[in-house]
């Protein structure tokens, strides 16, 4: 077969080079001009300085149990009188705290105060106050937690020893590209160039909506591939997050009120987001149109008068279209996911939260230039308990 021969090897390096075929200020923040992509997960997290937090491990943990209420179980009736106390489990109890017993609602119930541990199951109080009877399986609830000290011996340890979540930063890539016959024949439409790379940021962009919402923790050992936690999973995982069953119904104003009901002990805001999908958003017509259930004022901006958000008590819920959400598809389609924006970060390596690779070629003998980006990210959160979720609406 005949070959002719060349010495045009396609190097470009002029264009390789350009920075004017794609915005270089892309590199410092994530900008998102999708169509119609009014509001995105990856937009807030990636492109706010306070939402941004740097790991020196790709691999890095979410505390979860600390504000976990502190209750422990009698086991066996106690006498008034009596002050060594059986319990399920004396795990965290030191010397000096401040118990009480409750066996009514009307009664203030008795106080007492931990002497000593004796082992995993027994414990020796001293009555504070009060003189009321201890049942079995009774609630000892932990009101105050001083120590005791003295002169031999230090003060006792005393933690809630948290649950640990393990996450993985992901590296998340996109790339477009074009040949050198593209930019000979499409020298004048480089808008046509152009719109190549818009596309591919919006897949990009698609990529990491979906890592922060909705991926979950996965571990292939023979191709060592990790994903890191998003923010779905660790709500509907065992994270004590208050999941709220609309029981295939249309959205209700008493749905808002479980879901922050549940969570508003830990809340560290008023003002939560929450993100929809578009067959959850056509059930907020539901929502104050009974004067029985909600009052809706013109100074209060909730919805019932200016539609974007629902107030229970002192707390805030703007609801935003989450495009990923629809993308997703199914079940995740009507999710209403409340969060609390002070609790999510994303953790990424130094330097490589976002990584722009402009345009290159991989040899002087490659027709195709590229243009990549490229992430090393992982969703954070300080406490998953804190945000909540809506689900089981009425179907569309």
């Amino acid at each position: 077969m005949a070959v002719t021969a060349t010495t045009d090897k396609g190097w470009f390096d002029y264009l390789s080079n350009l920075d004017a075929m794609v915005d270089y200020d892309y590199a410092n923040s994530v900008v998102i001009d999708d169509i119609d992509a009014l509001w995105r997960t990856s937009r807030w997290l990636m492109s706010q300085e306070s939402q941004s937090r740097v790991t020196d491990s790709p691999i890095f943990y979410l505390w979860d149990s600390e504000l976990g209420d502190r209750i422990y179980t009698i086991n066996g009736a106690a006498t008034t009188g009596e002050l060594t106390l059986t319990v399920d489990s004396s795990a965290g109890m030191v010397g000096g705290m401040i118990i009480q017993s409750q066996p009514t609602t009307s009664a203030a119930g008795r106080y007492m105060r931990v002497a000593s541990v004796t082992n995993s199951t027994t414990i020796v109080v001293v009555n504070v106050a009060g003189a009321a009877t201890i049942a079995d399986n009774q609630e000892l609830r932990v009101v105050g937690t001083s120590q005791t000290q003295n002169a031999t011996g230090g003060i006792d340890d005393s933690y809630v020893y948290p649950e640990a979540i393990t996450n993985r930063t992901q590296i998340i890539q996109r790339a477009v590209e074009w040949t050198k016959t593209e930019l000979a024949t499409k020298l004048r439409a480089e808008s046509a160039i152009a719109q190549k790379h818009r596309h591919g940021r919006a897949e990009y962009e698609k990529d990491l909506d979906g890592v922060m919402l909705s991926s979950t923790i996965a571990v292939d050992t023979t191709n060592r591939f990790q994903t890191s936690n998003g923010i779905i999973p660790l709500i509907l995982g065992a994270s004590a997050a208050t999941k709220v069953n609309a029981g295939g119904d249309a959205l209700t104003y008493e749905d808002f009120a479980a879901a922050i009901a549940g969570s508003m002990q830990y809340l560290p805001q008023e003002d939560l987001i929450g993100l929809c999908g578009t067959s959850a958003i056509k059930g907020f017509a539901e929502l104050g149109t009974s004067g029985v259930t909600y009052q809706s004022r013109p100074g209060d901006n909730v919805y019932g008068f200016s539609g974007d958000t629902v107030k229970v008590a002192n707390f805030k819920v703007h609801l935003v279209f989450e495009r990923m959400l629809k993308e997703f598809g199914g079940a995740y389609n009507n999710y209403i996911v409340i969060i609390a924006g002070k609790n999510w970060q994303v953790r990424h390596a130094e330097g490589l939260k976002f990584e722009w690779k402009k345009n290159f070629q991989d040899t002087k003998s490659s027709q195709v230039i590229r243009s990549q980006w490229e992430s090393h990210v992982g969703l954070g959160a300080n406490h998953v308990k804190v945000n909540s979720l809506i689900h089981n609406l009425e179907a569309a």
